[in-house]
């Protein structure tokens, strides 16, 4: 039986409001190397990649009030894009071996392994812990072509949600209710688009919510109403946010250059990133999250179109929605 993929697209203007939507206050640097932050869920610790005291990367935990660094895995070609599980007992990782795999270590360091189910040869990437604690969300070929797909951390059982053949998806971000997976993509059947951001509300269903290009590493924030995401503006990456319902994006001040990978902890008061000069990552750094509740803009809404495009490739016509106020999706 064929699928279909239906993604939405929005044809309006960028919407960004005017003038910061947040600042920073106290940063501070956390550790002198690092990438990928990732907040444990409370709040206490993040996990994160570097090459402290190696000559490759490996997991590491740094304590936030204390700044204590811990080396957590050892692995034989190293280990990057930690993601912490719901109950914050275990962090899920992908091994950088040949073919990388998607492993599981205790937060204590013990009990390291492999999530099975890989086909021999098959890759996984930028693993994302779902809420309820059931499913790993991963970038991998484990069911053949490469595509976003959900993952049993016990069994390794996988469901597909997108494929590299109709829609190129990466960077999956689980919303906190654990309904939709937030990716980074480009255009369908349009060539290399870098950097569009989508949401996926289920197997096969993608709906592209920015109309820009140049996201990158979305996060959840505010019980899923926004994601805040980093973007590429005059060689620099800054932060930026977009509500999720309406599409009004607002971005960081001037002060954010050079600020890549934002994660916001758990309570919503600080935020940890990566510090970025150019290609070069100089250090991890957390500060206090201050919001701006004067930044407003003013929406601009135009044509809302669907497109509809079969799993096995092959598009159908499109269809064309009067003007709305806000996306939807609507089984045909």
């Amino acid at each position: 039986m064929n699928r279909l993929l239906v993604v939405v697209i929005f044809f309006t203007l960028s919407v960004r409001a005017e003038g910061a939507c947040f600042t920073i206050a106290n940063e501070t640097r956390l550790a002198p190397v690092g990438s990928f932050p990732a907040w444990s869920p409370d709040g206490s610790t993040i996990a994160f990649t570097a090459d402290i005291d190696t000559d490759k990367p490996e997991i590491y935990l740094v304590t936030v009030d204390t700044r204590d660094i811990l080396g957590l895995t050892k692995s034989f070609d190293g280990a990057t894009n930690p993601t912490w599980s719901p109950d914050g007992q275990q962090i899920a990782f992908r091994s950088r071996g040949r073919p990388s795999r998607l492993h599981i270590i205790a937060r204590d360091g013990s009990s390291e392994r492999e999530v099975p189910g890989a086909p021999s040869g098959s890759s996984d990437f930028e693993p994302d812990w779902s809420p309820d604690g059931s499913r790993i969300a991963v970038v991998s070929n484990r069911l053949g072509e490469m595509g976003i797909i959900t993952v049993d951390p016990v069994t390794g059982e996988g469901e597909r949600w997108s494929s590299e053949r109709e829609l190129k998806l990466d960077q999956p971000a689980w919303s906190p209710n654990g309904t939709t997976i937030a990716a980074v993509g480009g255009g369908v059947f349009q060539g290399e688009i870098e950097g569009r951001l989508y949401l996926l509300h289920g197997p096969g269903q993608a709906e592209l919510i920015a109309r820009g290009v140049g996201y990158q590493w979305p996060h959840w924030i505010d019980d899923g109403r926004a994601i805040i995401y980093s973007y590429l503006r005059r060689s620099t990456f800054r932060p930026g946010v977009i509500e999720v319902d309406n599409g009004i994006e607002c971005e960081a001040g001037p002060e954010w250059g050079g600020r890549a990978n934002p994660i916001v902890s758990p309570d919503g008061q600080r935020v940890v990133f990566s510090g970025r000069d150019g290609e070069e990552f100089d250090g991890l750094w957390i500060a206090d999250l201050i919001r701006s509740p004067s930044a407003v803009g003013e929406q601009s809404w135009g044509t809302l179109k669907r497109e509809h495009v079969k799993m096995d490739g092959q598009p159908r016509p499109a269809i064309r929605i009067p003007s709305a106020s806000k996306p939807m999706i609507v089984n045909p």
